[in-house]
């Protein structure tokens, strides 16, 4: 059996960490590591993006729509009849209750599609509703109550090399990457700096 091996670049989240994939002959997905010539990521790939050959082959992903029956079970249904019944379901609460009873929520990875920037917010405004939410204005909200409180730091993100001491709050880089400095392999950075 004959592989492979591609660059490419992780997009579960705002890293974009450097990864080489292992496909297999029909180009399917085998393998995943990171990338320890990618300049930006110095080798880092994070636990999800490393897991992610599971997550695409896992027996529990859902690829076709189903419906939930009445004993709480599954059941594939074809795609033009689970878009008529979520419409069908959808037109009754804008008809009962109005559209601002319909709203939408997109979390991280739908701000990196071009195409999903925009599609959530002009769906909601066909439905008549201005409900629309992100990672950014529900369970981040914190983020804008304590910068209006305490204010910001103008001039941005530090360079790690450039600090004598760094004391971190509210973030673990190891298992998040969203540290107040670059995303991209915080921890060799601190432990280069």
């Amino acid at each position: 059996m004959s592989r492979t091996e591609a660059l490419s670049f992780c997009r579960i989240c705002r890293g974009s960490c450097g990864i080489v994939v292992t496909l297999d002959e029909m180009r399917h997905l085998v393998d995943i590591r990171a990338d320890c010539e990618d300049p930006q990521t110095l080798g880092f790939a994070c636990f999800k993006g490393l897991r992610a050959v599971e997550a695409h082959y896992s027996a529990n992903r859902v690829l076709r729509p189903q419906k939930e029956m009445p004993d709480g079970s599954f059941a594939d249904i074809g795609l033009e009849q689970a878009l008529d019944e979520i419409a069908a379901h959808l037109a009754a609460i804008r008809d009962e209750n109005g559209p601002e009873a319909i709203a939408g929520y997109k979390g991280g990875g739908g701000f990196f599609t071009s195409s999903a920037v925009t599609l959530m917010i002009e769906w909601l405004q066909g439905l008549g509703s201005p409900k629309s939410y992100s990672s950014a204005t529900i369970d981040q909200s914190a983020k804008m109550v304590t910068a209006g409180r305490i204010g910001l730091w103008p001039p941005g993100k530090p360079v790690v090399s450039d600090c004598d001491v760094m004391m971190l709050l509210g973030t673990n880089p190891l298992v998040s990457q969203n540290p107040p400095f670059d995303v991209r392999n915080p921890v060799k950075r601190m432990k280069e700096a």
